[in-house]
């Protein structure tokens, strides 16, 4: 569905779903249909736009 409405991304707030969805795109790839997307969960994205650092720190 995505790929009909022309998604180049995904976000999700389901903390497994980023692991299926990359299952999914890799079988979608082996059985010859390319599809290139980017997974995103949620709570990083928000995490990163309000600061957390990659290690776990707040703020800049």
């Amino acid at each position: 569905m995505a790929k009909e409405e022309g998604a180049h991304d995904l976000l999700t707030n389901c903390p497994p779903c980023p692991l299926f969805l990359e299952q999914g795109l890799e079988l979608m790839r082996e059985s010859g249909e390319p599809m290139e997307c980017g997974i995103f969960d949620f709570y990083k994205v928000f995490s990163k736009a309000f600061g957390e650092g990659e290690d776990g720190a707040w703020g800049t």
